[in-house]
């Protein structure tokens, strides 16, 4: 078992993978944030605030998506990595 996050994180709710990228995704419901991690465990950040109930995140097509319970929503916010051609 390797930890992660240890610290600064009250209830994470959801997660995902990128595996394209090997960074972890989370949500913490009661910080209203999503935040990311390398595979490694270095490069936390958080990447979205004011994200009141995100229950479930996913990654697809360069985007992460979130469904937030709050305002009964499913939206984009933020986009992961530039396209290569």
């Amino acid at each position: 078992i390797t930890y992660l996050v240890t610290t600064q994180i009250i209830r994470p709710e959801a997660i995902t993978i990128d595996f394209s990228t090997d960074e972890v995704y989370w949500s913490d419901t009661i910080r209203d944030t999503v935040e990311a991690i390398s595979w490694d465990g270095s490069r936390r950040r958080t990447v979205a605030r004011n994200i009141p109930k995100a229950i479930s995140l996913l990654t697809v097509d360069n985007y992460l998506y979130v469904m937030d319970r709050a305002f009964l929503s499913v939206k984009t916010v933020l986009r992961l990595r530039q396209l290569s051609l």
